[in-house]
């Protein structure tokens, strides 16, 4: 499997993430948790949740179809790959120090997900380091 095959699934799979992000207020029912928090925390709240949604998309979007120009060496390429890599090795971090345990544990669904998670995030900070060392090289 090729390097830029491993980046052109990140890009799916990114693309992908910020389609189920489309669903997760609706499944979590935040419009009913969030009724209490002060207006203007509330539409924070939210913009920051529509923006997640539109940099995954856009990350997924620049991964699926420029896979080739990210691997070409250069500063951008290195600059963009070094960003990624960072930004996805914090999110898997954050997983595990971050986000209580009680969230999760005991509850069979959730502790899936949450592994299922962290293995989509080591997989895209994995991928994203191997094309940077590989542009860097």
């Amino acid at each position: 499997m090729t390097l830029h095959l491993l980046l052109q699934i990140a890009g799916v799979l990114l693309v992908l993430l910020a389609v189920f992000n489309i669903y997760v207020p609706r499944y979590f029912d935040w419009k009913r948790d969030l009724t209490p928090v002060p207006l203007f925390t509330r539409q924070v709240f939210w913009v920051h949740g529509i923006f997640i949604i539109l940099i995954l998309a856009m990350f997924g979007a620049l991964t699926l179809f420029c896979a080739g120009p990210l691997l070409d060496p250069g500063p951008l390429s290195r600059a963009v790959l070094a960003g990624m890599a960072i930004f996805w090795w914090c999110r898997f971090g954050f997983q595990f120090f971050v986000y209580e345990s009680a969230l999760w544990r005991g509850n069979r669904l959730y502790s899936g997900v949450h592994y299922a998670m962290a293995l989509l995030w080591m997989y895209l900070a994995g991928t994203y380091s191997a094309a940077l060392w590989a542009v860097w090289n």
